[in-house]
């Protein structure tokens, strides 16, 4: 295990309650030795630790066997949102309902270990606000990608291997909190606070029991909220777009050119054709972004909930988020 960009600040920031949120969805397999590891993380630390876990909408025992725990042990909040929201929204539920001076959010899968969140604590201690745990090498080729597409869209400097789960001090955390009702990536939402960040670095785990639930339909859904976090691709599609436009009317006026001298080209009529099919597709998709730029601000303006707690255990719902059984 490795750690990036070491500081030689001293240690100032005083260890308070620490709040830890874990999102789950369909993890009853994994259940039990999660609880466990993270209640050994918590009586190895010399620090008070807080868990929060939030149910994604499981349809197995997740959510019962998280109320057992948080029955038989302290300082154990549980919610269960009314339906699958998403992992960035189960985090974002997690976060307007922590306490701690810090907070630390990840994976339920046990992909994510929890022995890493003394080396997390020891650089927020050091006055980072913000401190990333990365993977040291892309799981896949699409990770990459899609980290590199939200460095483009987000001017954020988020790792090369992309970013799994973090460290955020309070001051981070009341920022976002008023940000709960904004549908886009957690990730971004973090970094744009541009508060002081580190990155710990390490290996992610292979994953021991049950099916992920990152299906490719969640995946295509984040790359499209990570689009929609900017308004560059809808920059860069008006500039096609106008390139387009020009290389349709020089050929147009070829074409006509070429038609009054009777010499007719063929081909440069094909391109002209082709040239305003393509320029005719772009708008519609421009159009079509556009439109879900407009429903996103639409939401943001109505404050549409970005998840419903349904039921709840050890916590007191506040902060202005949905608490009723309605779905959105």
């Amino acid at each position: 295990m490795s750690v990036i960009g070491q500081s030689s600040r001293e240690l100032h920031q005083p260890a308070g309650l620490i709040s830890i949120v874990v999102p789950i969805f369909n993890e009853e397999a994994n259940a039990d030795e999660l609880f466990t590891k993270l209640q050994a993380v918590r009586d190895q630390m010399a620090v008070p630790i807080e868990l929060v876990f939030v149910d994604d909408g499981s349809q197995d025992g997740s959510f019962e066997l998280a109320k057992r725990f948080a029955q038989t042990h302290s300082r154990v909040r549980v919610l269960k949102l009314s339906r699958n929201f998403g992992s960035h929204a189960a985090i974002m539920a997690g976060l307007c309902q922590s306490t701690g001076d810090c907070v630390i959010f990840m994976a339920g899968d046990l992909q994510d270990p929890p022995a890493l969140l003394a080396e997390l604590i020891a650089r927020w201690q050091k006055g980072f606000k913000i401190v990333w745990a990365a993977r040291i090498v892309p799981d896949k080729i699409s990770s990459s990608l899609y980290w590199q597409l939200a460095n483009w869209v987000s001017n954020n400097g988020f790792p090369v291997g992309g970013v799994d789960f973090a460290l955020l001090d309070r001051k981070v955390v009341d920022a976002l909190v008023q940000q709960a009702h904004v549908h886009t990536c957690v990730f971004v939402q973090i970094a744009a606070t541009k508060f002081d960040a580190d990155v710990v670095s390490y290996e992610k785990l292979a994953r021991k029991r049950g099916k992920s639930g990152w299906t490719l339909k969640k995946k295509l859904g984040h790359v499209f909220l990570l689009l929609l976090a900017s308004i560059k691709p809808l920059r860069v599609l008006l500039m096609i777009c106008l390139s387009l436009c020009l290389v349709s009317l020089l050929c147009g006026i070829l074409l006509l050119f070429s038609c009054c001298s009777h010499t007719l080209l063929f081909p440069l009529g094909v391109a002209t054709l082709f040239a305003a099919h393509l320029l005719c597709a772009l708008m519609i998709l421009m159009i079509g972004l556009l439109g879900e730029y407009l429903f996103q601000v639409k939401n943001q303006i109505s404050h549409v909930p970005r998840f419903v707690v349904e039921e709840s255990v050890g916590v007191e719902l506040g902060n202005g988020i949905a608490s009723d059984r309605t779905d959105v």
